[in-house]
């Protein structure tokens, strides 16, 4: 599902609606978990959105 997410916020409008939901959170919370593909995920996912300064801000 992760993925999907990550293919769907290419869309800048996409990306502004999953900020608004609280992704930026939710992502980090998952960051405990033990899984390297879904780590590797979750760090790919953070990174793109980070472009944005309220999102780095979030983190």
């Amino acid at each position: 599902a992760l993925y999907l997410l990550l293919n769907l916020s290419e869309d800048t409008r996409t990306e502004l609606k999953m900020r608004n939901k609280n992704i930026v959170h939710l992502l980090v919370k998952t960051l405990d978990r033990d899984s390297e593909e879904l780590l590797v995920l979750v760090v790919s996912f953070l990174k793109k959105l980070s472009i944005f300064l309220e999102n780095k801000n979030d983190m």
